[in-house]
C-alpha cells in the first residue's frame, strides 16, 4: 500500500514539473489561449506547398515561420502528415539577422528537451542565442532525429546547391536565384516552401510568382498580415506609431502590402481583398465607359467598364500590351468590344445606359 501511495506520489509530482515546464515553453501555449491569431492558424492549416505570409513588423509573421519549422522537425504538425529524420533550412538575409530574428524564435519556441544537438558556426553551444548556430539536431516523435540548418543568403546560390531537403522557411524575401535553387532542393521529396515577409522592395519577382502566381501554380498560397490581425499589440501605442509613419511607410510596414515600384502606390485605398472578387454575370444595361491609357513602346492599358444602379463600378475587361501600333491596339480593343456585345451609336460613340446617367453626381465605389 505504501509502495502504491509513493508511486502515485511520485507520478504526481512527475505531472506538475511536466506541466510547469510546458507552461514556461511558448511552443504550447502558441495560439491555445482565449486570443487567437487567426491569420497564423490560416497559414498552419493550409495544404498547399508553396506558401507566404506578407505582413508587417511586429504583425506575427516570423511566428508562423519559426513554429512551422519545429512542428515539421519534431514531427507535432497538427494539420500535416508527420515524418521522421526530417531535414530542412531557414534561410535568412545575412548572419547577423539570423542569429537576431529566426534563430532567436527558433530558440524561444524550441522546448529544450527536444534538443539531441547544436552545432555552431561561432560561439558556444551551452549559449547558443549569443552565437550563430549552424544545426539544430532535433528528437522525432517518431523516433528519428531531424536537422534544422541555418543558411545565410550571403554565402550565393553555389552553397544551396545538391541537398535534397524537406521544407525551406524564407525568413524575409531572398534574391531570385537563391528562391529558384530552394525550389529545387524540394522537388524530389515533394517537400515545402514557406515564407514570411514585409514586402519593403516593391514589386519583384515574389509579386509576380507568388502574389499575382502567373504561372497558375495550384500548390502557391499566400494571406496579408496587418497589425489589426495580431490580437497581442497594445492597440493605443498601435495608434500613435501609425501617426508618426508617411502613408509609404504605413502600406508595406503596417498592413504588408506591395509598393509600386517600391515607390507611392498610384491608388493607396487599393485592397486586393476588397477590390477583386470573383467573376459574375454582368448585365448589358450597365455597361457604361472604355478608358485608355496610350502606349506604343511602353504599354497600352484599356478598361472596359460596368456601373450598377448602386454606383459600383467594375472593370470587366482588359487589354495591356506594350511594343505595338494603333492599328492593333484598335483591333484588339474591337475584339474586346464585339465579345461583350458592347454596341456603339451610330457616330461611333456608345451612348450611357440611364442608370449610369442617374450615377454621375454619386460616389462610386471600383471593383
Amino acid at each position: 500500500m505504501t509502495n502504491n501511495l509513493n508511486n502515485i506520489f511520485s507520478l504526481s509530482n512527475e505531472i506538475v514539473s511536466e506541466m510547469k515546464r510546458r507552461k514556461s515553453c511558448p511552443l504550447y501555449t502558441y495560439n491555445k489561449g482565449k486570443k487567437k491569431h487567426k491569420k497564423q492558424l490560416l497559414f498552419h492549416k493550409s495544404k498547399k506547398r508553396n506558401r507566404w505570409v506578407f505582413g508587417g513588423n511586429r504583425s506575427g509573421k516570423t511566428e508562423c515561420g519559426a513554429v512551422e519549422t519545429i512542428w515539421l522537425a519534431r514531427g507535432i504538425h497538427p494539420y500535416r502528415k508527420n515524418k521522421k529524420d526530417v531535414f530542412g533550412w531557414v534561410v535568412s538575409l545575412s548572419t547577423k539577422v539570423q542569429k537576431e530574428v529566426a534563430q532567436e524564435k527558433i530558440l524561444k519556441y524550441l522546448d529544450p528537451s527536444f534538443i539531441e544537438e547544436i552545432i555552431m558556426n561561432t560561439g558556444s553551444k551551452s549559449s547558443p542565442q549569443y552565437g550563430v548556430i549552424d544545426t539544430i539536431v532535433i528528437k522525432n516523435v517518431f523516433g528519428g532525429l531531424s536537422r534544422i540548418s541555418f543558411k545565410s543568403c550571403e554565402e550565393g546560390r553555389e552553397k544551396f546547391q545538391g541537398t535534397s531537403l524537406d521544407f525551406v522557411w524564407f525568413d524575409e524575401e531572398p534574391p531570385e536565384d537563391i528562391y529558384s535553387e530552394c525550389v529545387m532542393r524540394v522537388l524530389d521529396k515533394r517537400g515545402d516552401i514557406f515564407g514570411t515577409m514585409t514586402p519593403l522592395k516593391g514589386q519583384t519577382y515574389i509579386y509576380d510568382r507568388i502574389y499575382l502566381n502567373k504561372n497558375n501554380d495550384p500548390e502557391v498560397f499566400c494571406l496579408f498580415m496587418e497589425w489589426s490581425d495580431n490580437p497581442y499589440l497594445n492597440k493605443h501605442e498601435l495608434r500613435r506609431l501609425a501617426s508618426t509613419m508617411s502613408e509609404e511607410e504605413l502600406v508595406s510596414r503596417r498592413y504588408g502590402r506591395f509598393l509600386m515600384n517600391n515607390k507611392s502606390m498610384v491608388y493607396k485605398e487599393f485592397d486586393p481583398e476588397v477590390h477583386v472578387i470573383e467573376p459574375f454575370d454582368i448585365s448589358h444595361e450597365f455597361y457604361d465607359m472604355i478608358s485608355i491609357d496610350p502606349g506604343l513602346n511602353n504599354p497600352l492599358s484599356a478598361h472596359f467598364y460596368a456601373c450598377d444602379y448602386d454606383g459600383n463600378i467594375f472593370v470587366i475587361a482588359e487589354h495591356f500590351e506594350a511594343g505595338q501600333n494603333v492599328e492593333y491596339h484598335a483591333k484588339k480593343i474591337k475584339e474586346i468590344a464585339k465579345s461583350l456585345g458592347w454596341m456603339p451609336r451610330k457616330d461611333g460613340r456608345r451612348s450611357k445606359p440611364k442608370n449610369a446617367l442617374k450615377q454621375q453626381e454619386r460616389h462610386r465605389t471600383v471593383f
